[in-house]
C-alpha cells in the first residue's frame, strides 16, 4: 500500500505537464519522495555491483572446492590388483623383446595399456630407494630385458624368489625405454 501511494505521488508531482510548479517546502518534500522513491524502486548501481561479485565469488568457491575433492579423489586412487584380471596377451620374454626390437610402433599399438602374462627365467629382484620391487629376466640382448614393477602386494613373495627360477608375471605395459617396463605386475 505504501509503495502504491508513493508510486502515485511521484508520478503525479514529476511527471506532471508543468516544470517548475512546486515551489518552497513543497519542493524539498517532493525532492525527498523523488529519492525515496528512486532508492525504493530500482537498484543503486553500487549494489548491483556487490551483488555481482559475491555470486562470482561463490561461484569460484564452488568450483574450488569440487576441483579439490575430485583431487583428492584422484590422489587416494589405488589401481586395481591384476590378480584376478585376464591377461590381454600372453608372450614370453624372447618373443616380447623381438617384437619390440623389429617394429616398436606396432607392439606400442599392440601391448602399451593392456595387460601382459610374461614368462621367463628370473634374473635379479632388487628394490629401489623408494621400496619398489623390481625382477628383470634373463634375455639374449644384453641392452635390454623385460622389467616388472612389482604391486606392493607382491613385495614379499617376490622377494623370495632366486635367480634362474621360472616365473610368469602379469602387469600392465607401459612400454620400452631400453627395458620393456610392466608396471603393478603379480606372480602367476
Amino acid at each position: 500500500m505504501f509503495f502504491e501511494l508513493l508510486k502515485w505521488i511521484c508520478s503525479n508531482i514529476f511527471y506532471s505537464k508543468e516544470p517548475n510548479t512546486l515551489s518552497g517546502s513543497n519542493y524539498f518534500a517532493a525532492q525527498f519522495v523523488k529519492h525515496l522513491y528512486s532508492f525504493t524502486f530500482t537498484e543503486h548501481p553500487k549494489t548491483k555491483i556487490k551483488q555481482m561479485l559475491k555470486k562470482i565469488l561463490i561461484g569460484l568457491l564452488i568450483a574450488g572446492a569440487v576441483a579439490a575433492g575430485y583431487g583428492y579423489y584422484l590422489f587416494n586412487l589405488t589401481e586395481k590388483s591384476l590378480t584376478d584380471v585376464k591377461a590381454d596377451h600372453s608372450t614370453d620374454v624372447t618373443s616380447f623383446l623381438q617384437e619390440y626390437e623389429s617394429d616398436e610402433t606396432a607392439s606400442d599399438a599392440k601391448y602399451l595399456g593392456k595387460i601382459v602374462e610374461v614368462k621367463g627365467k628370473l634374473d635379479n629382484v632388487r628394490t629401489d630407494e623408494n621400496g619398489q620391487v623390481k625382477i628383470s629376466f634373463e634375455s639374449d640382448n644384453p641392452m635390454a630385458t623385460v622389467l616388472a614393477e612389482m604391486d606392493q602386494a607382491e613385495k614379499d613373495k617376490a622377494l623370495k624368489l632366486t635367480k634362474g627360477n621360472e616365473v610368469t608375471i602379469r602387469g600392465k605395459c607401459t612400454g620400452k625405454l631400453s627395458d620393456i617396463v610392466c608396471v603393478n605386475c603379480v606372480i602367476k
